[in-house]
């Protein structure tokens, strides 16, 4: 049978918490929530009836019944091929890897294979309060809870556990884990995870140290005066010395370490200081789209609209090999004409100067 080329492979390798509460879903783009998560073991949720669709209508090309057309997948249109070998350590990670592209090329959406990344929601709790922010005070430690117990038996065929939040370092649970994590005993799996940074010390850097693969750092002004204002409860000084710890440690090693920032009014005119800033590092950065309308925070004018995209673009050229840039543009050229002609000649321009996706 000739190779499949599809859109996502997703629904045939990740589980993800993306929101406290009892459900899940195959990512932060999916249009497909799995519910009832506490009545079904993840066993019976990566064959059950949801993840059957998923993978039906990713095979039959269907994406707009499963896909946000936010996806950078479903925008950028770069299609996924089988890749020429599958490296690993762990021989049941690898014949995993390699029985997972060999029930996709076969169309199979009853599978066998186990999933290679999860995602995990530990907690809703947050040390800060940004502007732009909707978590509330929600706790989801029980399903959490449940995801891990149930997600050890697969540790072997991962390579990929991911905490978000909420701040995840403000969970027992996640520290607890990191500590104790044996990378010798599962040496295919890796662990990464999204913070805001404040709690990230030197004693959690070097608790870390060998046992993840990247880290993702929040971070949405490149002066203590923007930072502080929209991270409110965020110290500035404290953020940066954690950062620069962290650059220190991770120097020379197979680590990628990514700054994530929000887009949105109060930090329009730093949004190239930012790219300074990470490039400094020796960090990737990762502008993304505000969602919703919080705080007033929404860029809706079209002046300013103008004077994001620009700020982008000019960052995307400065640092082209450590910024994504597409998603924030794509959000940002929609609320100008509605995803016609502007969008279009926005994203030829953008891929013209070597263009990123989040």
């Amino acid at each position: 049978m000739a190779e499949r080329e599809l859109l996502c492979i997703y629904p045939w390798m990740a589980i993800s918490q993306e929101s406290p509460g009892n459900r899940l879903s195959v990512c932060c783009w999916s249009k497909v929530n799995i519910k009832n998560v506490e009545k079904r073991s993840l066993e019976e949720i990566w064959n059950g009836p949801e993840y059957r669709y998923l993978r039906q209508k990713m095979l039959e090309g269907d994406i707009e019944k499963i896909c946000k057309d936010t996806c950078p997948f479903v925008v950028n249109g770069k299609y996924v091929a089988k890749p020429d070998r599958i490296d690993g350590i762990g021989r049941e990670y690898v014949e995993n890897k390699r029985l997972m592209w060999k029930e996709i090329e076969s169309g199979k959406v009853v599978i066998s294979s186990k999933p290679t990344y999860v995602k995990l929601y530990p907690t809703n709790r947050c040390n800060l309060s940004c502007i732009m922010c909707r978590q509330g005070n929600v706790k989801s430690e029980h399903i959490f809870d449940k995801m891990m117990n149930e997600i050890r038996g697969w540790f072997k065929y991962m390579d990929r556990i991911e905490f978000v939040g909420g701040e995840p370092l403000l969970s027992k649970e996640v520290i607890e884990f990191v500590k104790e994590f044996d990378p010798a005993e599962y040496p295919d799996l890796k662990i990464h995870i999204i913070t805001n940074g404040i709690l990230l010390n030197k004693n959690i850097i070097d608790m870390m140290d060998g046992k993840f693969r990247s880290l993702s750092i929040s971070v949405d002004g490149a002066s203590k005066e923007v930072y502080e204002s929209i991270r409110v409860g965020g110290k500035w000084e404290v953020l940066m010395k954690n950062m620069s710890y962290l650059a220190e440690k991770v120097r020379g090693k197979d680590v990628e370490v990514k700054i994530l920032t929000v887009v949105m009014k109060r930090n329009i005119d730093d949004l190239f200081n930012i790219a300074v800033m990470a490039k400094n590092f020796g960090f990737s950065v990762g502008y993304q789209p505000i969602s919703g309308i919080w705080h007033g925070q929404s860029i809706e004018r079209r002046r300013d609209i103008i004077r994001a995209i620009r700020q982008l673009k000019k960052a995307q050229k400065y640092y082209p090999e450590g910024v994504y840039v597409n998603s924030a543009i794509s959000d940002l050229s929609r609320k100008l004409d509605g995803g016609g002609s502007l969008l279009k000649k926005v994203f030829n321009r953008v891929v013209s100067i070597g263009g990123k996706w989040l």
